[in-house]
């Protein structure tokens, strides 16, 4: 595997989901519009959600509103990483959303 280097990072506070899932889709799917904007050849996303990384990895969407935010994003993925990470192997997502608070 490469070596990826954090060369840009974004936090943003999202508010009225009612399911813990729908704010992790909905921030994976704000970090791939984001993407879109970088210019990068090599990009790499990680989620400790597995549920959203693989229903996108697999292009398997569940029929509720998370997973109609994934699909959009869907088409996208190609071109980009999108990789499952231990909640505890994802420090520098967690100090974000702690200072994002």
């Amino acid at each position: 595997m490469d070596a990826y280097t954090c060369v840009e990072a974004m936090t943003k506070v999202v508010q009225g989901f009612d399911e813990a899932i729908e704010a992790e889709a909905m921030g994976l799917l704000a970090a791939i519009e984001w993407t879109k904007t970088l210019h990068q050849q090599t990009i790499l996303i990680e989620s400790d959600n597995s549920t959203v990384v693989q229903a996108l990895r697999n292009e398997q969407y569940p029929r509720n509103y998370w997973g109609q935010m994934i699909r959009s994003g869907g088409d996208y993925v190609r071109e980009i990483s999108v990789q499952w990470i231990k909640r505890s192997g994802n420090k520098a997502a967690h100090y974000l959303a702690r200072w994002a608070e």
